[in-house]
């Protein structure tokens, strides 16, 4: 029987043939021999979805494909109904992410925050999209507070790292930033 994996890593990608093959590399460095990595291939019109059919490991590299462009939000929640991992990433396909950075955001989450999230402040983006991206992330902590009706986040019990924690409770939130 095939054990569920500890960290799940979901990466919403559209026309990225260049970089899925690096981004599918580093992360199977950093990550553990158990760990998943799920690509959604959204709608992409070049050679993404076969340089993806190359990556393809059963239970290491899963990959799906969406019918049409959704968009990233839609690509993310294909991406969460399908994880397996007690833990879930997401990381862009356009390599900005840093797979070394994990680790750190695993000593976060053992430090007993419920949920870590991370920025770089040095983006290779046009301007429009960096303030776009500056203005989620600010919003990131006061939204998540808003995610269930008490405005507290709902914990799995089924995680090794939530059994010892209330299911309702103030969430422990963490910011990384890297420049």
């Amino acid at each position: 029987m095939e054990t569920a994996p500890a960290i799940s890593i979901v990466v919403p990608v559209h026309n990225e043939q260049d970089n899925v093959a690096e981004l599918a590399r580093q992360l199977t460095k950093t990550l553990g021999p158990d760990d998943e990595i799920i690509f959604i291939d959204d709608g992409s019109t070049d050679a993404t979805w076969k340089e993806l059919e190359k990556l393809h490991r059963p239970g290491r590299v899963r990959l799906f494909k969406l019918r049409a462009n959704f968009g990233k939000a839609a690509a993310l929640m294909a991406g969460f109904a399908r994880t397996r991992g007690d833990v879930v990433f997401t990381m862009d396909g356009d390599l900005q992410d840093d797979p070394a950075e994990i680790p750190r955001f695993i000593a976060r989450l053992d430090e007993g925050f419920d949920l870590v999230s991370g920025w770089r402040k040095q983006r290779r983006d046009p301007r429009g999209k960096i303030i776009a991206s500056r203005i989620f992330n600010a919003c990131t902590c006061c939204c998540l507070q808003r995610a269930s009706p008490t405005g507290r986040l709902m914990r799995s019990v089924s995680s090794p790292r939530a059994a010892h924690r209330p299911l309702w409770r103030q969430p422990r939130v963490g910011l990384l930033s890297r420049g």
